[in-house]
């Protein structure tokens, strides 16, 4: 293959455009400039209404925007993040604005929905959901406000699944709303993500990493804090959707698929990519799968730089390979070389993987 062409390849790859939409004032915006502060692109986060020695968002960089404190256009933000090229869409959330937002979901692979904590699924939210569903768009929903006084977690997933038609898995938890908002548990890492709150939110928040097994834990967030996450959980764990096997299973089976892609996500404890229990157990040895398995684009570099499973790119491809996964998009496989070398995997398992390719 020509240099420049895999180097397009690669560069095109690592690319992640996303659109964030919703009701006018649920705070995309506001949501954009967290990202550009946390991403690192921003050393303080602009305001939507801005105060005497604030700045302004960086997304409303419009005259009227500014003075209407309104999204009229579609911003777009770049930024690097983890080996990764981020493109930002902050999009229009008034009906008035509504087609330049149609055009952009056009343009993006996913989108974030936010939802307001205090009034849920509100009717231009229901419009955009459409838009999405039409289009095929994966969406990863985002309760916003969380630090004023809304509606119960529970409730606003309820609500979620009725009204949008969609199930619901949450990757993290809130501990506590309004005042009493500390922070989140993150339910595919199992820590809790504990927030202290600054004056102005325009610089980043301080931030602690704590188990929920910690003994001082009940202590550090409260009796009560502490006693309702645990119900929550416990409710969630019980009753809450799920990752569906047997849905997956019959799309695979019914489905006679000849590849599977392997997710960004974690299977029981696992990166999807990297778990001999789903790859090899579940899917090749249960349901006699005999095709081949596909990474999506750059999760198993996710390995070591997000799961932290593994501290190298050999590590990470010798780990993918020996679960069962045969392609990686990405540049991850690169480092298969050295990995054979270091005798981190051996050359049969890499032939294997040529086989089902061909």
């Amino acid at each position: 293959m020509d240099d420049s062409l895999k180097r397009l390849q690669t560069e095109v790859a690592r690319r992640r455009t996303f659109a964030i939409i919703s009701h006018p004032d649920a705070g995309k915006t506001t949501l954009t400039e967290k990202l550009l502060l946390y991403g690192g692109a921003v050393r303080l986060a602009g305001s939507v209404k801005q105060r005497r020695a604030e700045r302004y968002a960086t997304s409303d960089w419009m005259a009227i925007e500014r003075e209407r404190g309104i999204s009229i256009a579609t911003s777009v933000m770049q930024f690097p993040y983890h080996g990764y090229q981020l493109n930002l869409l902050d999009t229009p959330g008034h009906n008035d604005f509504s087609e330049d937002t149609y055009r952009t979901l056009a343009a993006a692979d996913c989108a974030v929905m936010l939802i307001d904590s205090a009034k849920g699924v509100e009717p231009q939210t229901v419009k955009l959901f459409e838009v999405c569903r039409m289009r095929r768009l994966p969406i990863v929903t985002f309760i916003n406000k969380m630090d004023r006084h809304g509606r119960d977690p529970l409730d606003l997933l309820d609500e979620i699944e009725r009204v949008l038609g969609i199930p619901c898995t949450p990757a993290n938890w809130p501990i506590g709303s309004g005042p009493e908002f500390q922070g989140v548990y993150d339910r595919w890492s199992q820590q809790l993500l504990l927030f202290d709150r600054n004056a102005s939110n325009a610089q980043k928040a301080a931030m602690q990493l704590a188990s929920l097994d910690d003994p001082e834990l009940r202590n550090s967030i409260g009796k009560h804090a502490h006693d309702h996450l645990l119900e929550s959980l416990d409710l969630l764990h019980g009753a809450g959707t799920g990752f569906d096997l047997p849905q997956f299973r019959a799309a695979v089976i019914d489905g006679n698929a000849q590849s599977v892609m392997c997710a960004y996500n974690r299977f029981r404890g696992m990166p999807c990519c990297g778990s001999d229990e789903l790859l090899q157990k579940i899917l090749r040895d249960e349901w006699g799968f005999e095709g081949y398995v596909v990474s999506d684009c750059w999760a198993i570099m996710d390995f070591y730089t997000f799961h932290k499973v593994v501290n190298s790119a050999p590590e990470a491809a010798a780990m993918a390979l020996k679960a069962g996964t045969d392609l990686n998009c990405g540049v991850t496989f690169d480092s298969l070389t050295v990995a054979v070398k270091m005798g981190l995997v051996s050359e049969g398992l890499v032939d294997q993987a040529v086989k089902r390719l061909f």
